[in-house]
């Protein structure tokens, strides 16, 4: 598919990254709200460092694998080439790392948080 019409792929790959953009930075807006409520919110921070490291290892084997592609191809960079979708791939890696890395920092803290207050945080349903 992709190696037909690099094009798709590129746009997915942009796409795909722009949802874990908008997952960091929500999630970054939520925790914030929760730590300064001293509230705790459901643990969804596994589910969310779990996606992130899927999708981490995902993006990390198609930029190489475009990377390599390109040379074989002979391509020069452009709109439809394997450069520009290998770019998207590493977007697309750190968005989701960002999130691996953010949903244990924020588990760290809200195990933190519960030590350090004890009775007095509220769990959120």
């Amino acid at each position: 598919f992709s190696t037909a019409w690099p094009a798709p792929a590129t746009a997915t790959l942009g796409g795909i990254s722009a949802v874990f953009a908008t997952v960091v930075f929500s999630e970054h807006t939520y925790q914030y709200h929760c730590l300064k409520t001293n509230k705790i919110p459901h643990d969804h921070l596994f589910a969310l460092r779990l996606l992130g490291t899927l999708f981490f290892c995902i993006s990390c084997v198609a930029m190489f694998f475009f990377m390599t592609l390109a040379p074989l191809h002979k391509e020069s960079f452009g709109p439809e080439s394997h450069n520009v979708t290998a770019v998207w791939a590493f977007m697309c890696a750190k968005w989701s790392g960002a999130m691996m890395y953010f949903s244990e920092d924020y588990q760290n803290m809200q195990k933190e948080n519960l030590v350090i207050s004890g009775t007095t945080v509220q769990v959120s349903e």
